[in-house]
């Protein structure tokens, strides 16, 4: 990837034009951080950056410089021993971390996990080289955590989780820094497919939406009330309010039609009195230029 004065194919600083084609892995630098390897190797010129776009009128060091700078490790997640994949993280804060200790809720370290709790929950204390101190969880902080392989505890879709009852420590890292909790599981709640019963949640849906319901709504032939009441139940009206929401609300739409609109209103009084109208509306627009030439006067003093 080069550094901040040099380009992958540099011989010297700020040689950012240099056009002598070498191979270089920063696509996989781009791509496959943290698991960067030296495999399919892309020839690289400066090229790569001279042509951008949105930079090329900037000259050559702004356009390696922003190159650069996006190859820069920007991803979620932490390695094993608790580091950032996320180098921004570091080099925008340089409060670095000095220490982790247990949370004060947890005596002596110990974490009890009853049904249904989850490692994601369970709280620590990161401490900085400033002296602040921060009470945060596991899952907030993505920190790292290794346990017995083969434990009370397993690695689920990226997840430590308990899969057993029983007691085993673990170790929780989160930049570079370690911390021990002693962990008891008493009870495991096992989320399976008979558990979640699908078909019973579908039954009500299939019984709320009747198929004569359905056929009515989805018909092209223009529907009476009068035949439409006939026909149908007024519960499966009801049900299908949504789709039929004219006819279901003919009775509130006949009371609201007897009083005109307050538009209407206003365009009838404008009519039966245009003189008043007339009136009101140059007295409003006196006012708005008197209140205009008053903040004018103001401004010049």
């Amino acid at each position: 990837m080069g550094q901040v004065h040099f380009s992958p194919n540099s011989t010297a600083d700020y040689d950012w034009e240099n056009q002598t084609p070498v191979l270089s892995y920063h696509q996989s630098f781009l791509e496959d951080y943290p698991n960067v390897t030296d495999e399919n190797p892309t020839v690289f010129t400066a090229e790569e950056y001279l042509k951008d776009p949105e930079f090329a009128n900037e000259g050559p060091t702004v356009c390696h410089h922003v190159w650069w700078l996006r190859h820069m490790p920007h991803y979620a997640g932490r390695d094993e021993n608790g580091y950032s994949h996320n180098w921004w993280d570091y080099l925008l804060n340089m409060n670095h971390v000095t220490d982790l200790a247990a949370d004060e809720q947890y005596g002596k370290g110990k974490v009890v996990l009853a049904g249904g709790d989850n490692l994601e929950d369970v709280s620590f204390q990161i401490r900085y080289h400033t002296g602040e101190k921060k009470t945060t969880t596991i899952g907030e902080s993505q920190a790292t955590v290794t346990c017995q392989e083969g434990g009370i505890f397993a690695k689920v879709d990226g997840r430590v989780v308990p899969v057993a009852v029983g007691t085993e420590k673990i170790t929780i890292m989160y930049d570079g820094h370690a911390l021990e909790y002693t962990v008891e599981v008493t009870e495991v709640v096992e989320v399976t497919e008979e558990n979640t019963q699908p078909g019973e949640m579908e039954e009500p849906v299939e019984e709320e939406v009747p198929e004569e319901t359905v056929e009515v709504v989805i018909s092209t032939e223009e529907v009476s009330e009068e035949k439409l009441s006939d026909e149908m139940p007024s519960e499966e009206i009801a049900v299908d309010v949504s789709e039929e929401d004219e006819d279901a609300n003919d009775e509130a739409s006949e009371e609201e039609d007897e009083e005109p609109a307050l538009g209407k209103k206003i365009v009838e009084v404008v009519k039966e009195r245009p003189l008043m109208a007339v009136a009101i509306g140059t007295v409003l627009c006196a006012v708005i230029v008197v209140v205009f030439v008053v903040i004018k006067k103001r401004k010049k003093k």
